[in-house]
């Protein structure tokens, strides 16, 4: 195997590191750089303090590694410090670019705001290094090499580190690429992890790599590697485990969410889809909707949160609602007849359940949710008592519904359940 070409990701921040702001920054470039065959030997995240730097960034440097990249503190505010960071840890000074700022000074001429001299540190690098155009903010990025390390700085707002990213960094990896990262994935339901490793146990991955990542839709699992041919053998070899797995749903094999490939399911077989949500409150049709080209196979959703929407909208009759109540199995099937008609859809998915904190009792307690299937072939209901606060339970009852109908593309099922 080829020898791994190590990056190290620095992200400078204290709101950070404190927690305060989500750092997506360190994400978007690990997965990039991971894309382009290379290894994310560590992502850091510091506080702004000059002394922690200076003790990380001078351990990497002296690691087996070939590049760090910087983002954040490229500001014109004082605690905005990699430029002088940068130029200490390389024991130059700092100089000033005329054309950097003049790069400044025509970005604020073209969004129409007044120039600050403020803005003008921003034109200050470390002697020896070369400065980075932002065409999208105001921070130039910063290009040096330190000890035969090649070291990026540039801006942590999430816009202009993928800008930036595109335009200078990306070029720049791809010249010194060694190695093709190559990257299958499978996105399954059914196990838990323990159990895929006990499956997986059992098989060889030459010359692979692999690693699973829960997420809200099922659990991913990729396979990875250089070698093509090898990341092929172990994928071929893991997808015919799991397929043979009882209990196993496999989503998708390209890298969709359960999301997407419902709707490419769609698609596929010419259908329509619609839904009738009480719990859930319309995140369903959200889900969906946020699918490009589902227009194409989503007429519409109803959110039937009252009973007087169920009635009047979706046609459950009010003896039903008095006797079972709007959280039963004889509710939840008629709205999603009544969503199917009203909206004229071939499939309707329906829901109604109590998702707390308040309003639970012994039969129904909070958690409970009951699900409907409308088609052609006639209605299934199943319901599942959810764990976790009310929001984690709406969601929870989303994706299960949602994979309740991908289920029943791949393998064909008629039954009425309750779980």
């Amino acid at each position: 195997m080829s020898k791994k070409q190590n990056i190290a990701i620095l992200a400078l921040g204290s709101e950070l590191s404190q927690g305060f702001t989500l750092n997506t920054g360190s994400h978007f470039l690990a997965k990039e750089m991971t894309a382009l065959g290379y290894n994310i030997f560590a992502q850091i995240t510091l506080p702004d303090e000059s002394s922690t730097f200076f003790d990380i960034a001078s351990k990497l440097l002296s690691l087996d590694i070939e590049a760090i990249i910087i983002t954040g503190g490229l500001g014109p505010t004082s605690d905005d410090k990699t430029r002088q960071l940068l130029a200490d840890l390389a024991h130059v000074t700092l100089e000033h670019s005329e054309e950097a700022e003049n790069s400044i000074k025509k970005f604020f001429l073209k969004h129409n705001k007044p120039y600050h001299k403020g803005n003008s540190v921003q034109a200050y690098f470390p002697k020896g290094a070369c400065w980075l155009e932002n065409h999208n903010g105001t921070a130039p990025g910063i290009q040096l090499s330190i000890n035969g390390k090649v070291i990026f700085a540039i801006p942590g707002v999430p816009s202009e580190t993928r800008s930036m990213f595109e335009a200078h960094l990306k070029p720049y990896f791809i010249d010194k690429q060694k190695n093709v990262f190559i990257a299958k994935e499978i996105l399954f339901q059914g196990i838990a992890e323990p159990e895929l490793e006990t499956i997986l146990s059992r098989l060889s991955f030459n010359e692979t790599s692999w690693s699973s990542l829960p997420e809200k839709d099922g659990i991913r699992l990729r396979i990875y590697g250089t070698n093509e041919i090898q990341v092929q053998v172990s994928f071929s070899s893991t997808l015919k485990e799991l397929l043979k797995t009882e209990n196993v749903n496999i989503i998708s094999t390209n890298g969709d969410s359960l999301a997407t490939a419902l709707v490419s399911a769609l698609k596929e077989r010419n259908e329509t889809l619609g839904t009738a949500e009480s719990c859930t409150g319309g995140l369903i049709a959200s889900e969906i909707v946020a699918i490009p080209g589902s227009s194409t196979i989503f007429n519409g959703g109803i959110v039937s949160y009252s009973n007087e929407i169920k009635h009047r909208i979706l046609g459950v009759p009010a003896e039903i609602l008095e006797t079972y109540g709007a959280v039963s199995e004889e509710v939840v099937a008629r709205m999603a007849e009544g969503a199917k008609r009203v909206l004229g859809t071939d499939w309707a998915i329906a829901t109604s359940g109590i998702a707390g904190p308040s309003g639970g009792s012994k039969e129904k307690p909070v958690g409970l949710v009951w699900f409907a299937i409308a088609s052609a072939e006639g209605t299934e209901t199943f319901s599942k008592i959810f764990n976790g606060k009310r929001n984690e339970i709406r969601e929870k009852s989303v994706l299960y519904v949602m994979g309740k109908l991908f289920t029943k593309f791949t393998q064909k099922s008629t039954c009425t359940f309750v779980q």
